[in-house]
């Protein structure tokens, strides 16, 4: 993760890290911009941006979302309205940045509109022959851009507000989120038609590099797309809005893994436990996106515990000296009584005779096993 949130180019060859997301538009748009000038490539930036910006918005919306089963979080419903509002604003702006793409390559000089998607999809349907033959694919009815462009001018231009509401367990029943992704994969399925227009994915293989969206919402992108499901009322929906919480943001739970990664499900795990969320906790988001000094502090019985995780360890001095330092820390601010270094990796074999005997180091890459050897480090 080089960057907080940017378009960058990589290696072709790269595999993306979870902090990466590929638009084909872009890509081919970057690729393309090489040869013909400057202005495409200035379209693959803007593109990229806009689907940036979507990536934060759906990150603070599922955020809200995941911590509304908290009574007195009512007040979330004024930034929810407003964050609503904005995704569809900026979904429009990213059709309006394919408006141009199909302009600049499709059509005549200055001939079809480039301002508005909208203007553009009227102008094609009524003059589908002025378009080349491959970019009429906007010379359709486009039911997914009806319903943005319906209600950003609801918003925009007719003074409307979004409906939002909850039941402390989801937002409008669910149907708020599920209307984001239809209307978000239609946007995107729709850019990737056209960026095999602008150049088919064979042709971008001969580009040594490709260009791809990088930053610390990207995982909130892939959450609402592919592992977003309706909450459902249960004992546990509350406790997993007390874990967030103790989280501080969407960032910093994605960063350990919300909603089905590792640290998230270890989390949880302890924390269904001891019936408890943590009442303290610190996320360093390093450009690395490795898991290194996470704190979690819990109380157990009225005793604080807690544990630091760390997805690579090491038997070596430094990193002994440097964990045994931390856990020393942690123990001293929080007066926890017992702290546990968790490890997922290690890159050699330890024994417990290398840490601080009074140390337990739990290494272990299963969730359900290492929550479990930390609750008997407790004993």
């Amino acid at each position: 993760m080089p960057a907080l949130g940017v378009p960058t180019d990589i290696p072709r060859t790269d595999p993306l890290t979870r902090f990466q997301f590929y638009l084909g538009l872009a890509d081919a748009l970057f690729c393309r911009g090489q040869s013909t000038g400057g202005h495409l490539q200035e379209l693959a930036r803007a593109f990229g941006y806009d689907v940036l910006n979507l990536a934060v918005l759906a990150g603070r919306l599922l955020w809200y979302e995941g911590v509304t089963p908290q009574v007195w979080r009512s007040h979330d419903l004024i930034a929810v309205g407003v964050d609503t509002e904005a995704y569809y604003v900026m979904l429009q702006c990213a059709c309006d940045i394919m408006a141009d793409i199909v302009a600049t390559l499709g059509a005549k000089s200055r001939q079809a509109p480039w301002e508005s998607f909208h203007k553009l999809n009227q102008w094609a349907l009524r003059n589908p022959n002025r378009l080349a033959s491959e970019f009429k694919i906007v010379a359709t009815q486009l039911p997914w851009f009806d319903k943005i462009n319906l209600k950003r001018t609801e918003i925009v231009h007719r003074g409307e507000k979004p409906h939002t509401a909850t039941d402390r367990v989801s937002f409008n029943s669910g149907s708020l989120l599920l209307s984001l992704r239809e209307l978000t994969e239609g946007l995107l399925d729709f850019s990737e038609q056209l960026g095999r227009i602008v150049l088919p994915e064979a042709e971008r293989e001969r580009f040594s590099e490709k260009r791809v969206i990088d930053g610390v919402y990207i995982p909130a992108l892939n959450h609402l797309l592919n592992k977003y499901q309706v909450p459902e009322k249960s004992p546990e929906l509350k406790l997993a809005a007390q874990c967030l919480l103790g989280c501080g943001g969407y960032v910093e739970a994605a960063y350990i893994g919300y909603p089905d990664g590792f640290w998230w499900k270890l989390l949880f795990t302890i924390s269904r436990a001891l019936n408890v969320a943590p009442f303290a906790a610190n996320i360093p988001v390093n450009v690395y996106g490795e898991v290194a000094d996470c704190t979690f502090v819990f109380s157990s019985n009225g005793v604080p515990c807690g544990f630091i995780s760390y997805d690579r360890g090491s038997v070596g001095r430094d990193w002994v000296e440097h964990v045994t330092q931390s856990a020393e820390q942690l123990r001293g601010a929080s007066g926890a009584e017992r702290i546990a270094i968790v490890v997922r990796t290690i890159d050699d074999v330890a024994s417990q005779e290398s840490f601080d005997q009074r140390i337990p180091v739990i290494v272990c890459n299963d969730p359900t096993e290492g929550a479990d050897m930390f609750l008997r480090s407790l004993v």
